[in-house]
């Protein structure tokens, strides 16, 4: 093998692991952008409610078809949201017809109400996962940047 051929898969070769490590790059961004996006995404479209209001209310139906009656301003409401994703978690599995609990509404729509308004342990994992892969995606990137622009400075 000449010294040519050598040089140009040597270029073939460090061109092909700077493509692996820019396509693990953007891989790393979009599944850490994906993860922050599906917690953050049931308060984005709620933003305008602050469930605020403490209110006591009680289960009417337990099991699959949770949900709870509330009064406010003498209106009886109904609710069956667990969290912001509307769903029904399993802690309400422990949940019996009848049993009082305390909710969240929001004051300004006392039609809206939530059991837990906060993020869940497994949203803060997603959430983690998500900004490490995140900054797991650019941080590199900018670090080689600054060392590429700290290099031509000083290189003369």
């Amino acid at each position: 093998m000449s010294y040519g051929s050598e040089q140009r898969q040597s270029e073939h070769s460090s061109q092909a692991t700077a493509s692996r490590q820019a396509l693990l790059t953007g891989a790393a961004i979009a599944a850490g952008l994906l993860l922050v996006l599906l917690v953050l995404a049931p308060a984005w479209q709620e933003r305008g409610s602050d469930y605020s209001l403490a209110v006591r209310a009680q289960v009417v139906a337990s099991g699959d078809g949770f949900a709870y009656r509330y009064i406010h301003e003498g209106r009886v409401h109904l609710g069956w949201r667990y969290d912001r994703r509307g769903s029904s978690h399993r802690a309400t599995r422990h949940l019996r017809t009848g049993d009082w609990i305390a909710i969240r509404i929001d004051p300004e729509h006392p039609e809206r109400s939530l059991m837990h308004t906060g993020l869940k342990i497994s949203d803060r994992l997603t959430l983690f996962l998500g900004v490490f892969l995140l900054l797991g995606g650019i941080l590199p990137g900018l670090v080689q940047s600054c060392l590429v622009h700290y290099k031509r400075e000083h290189a003369s």
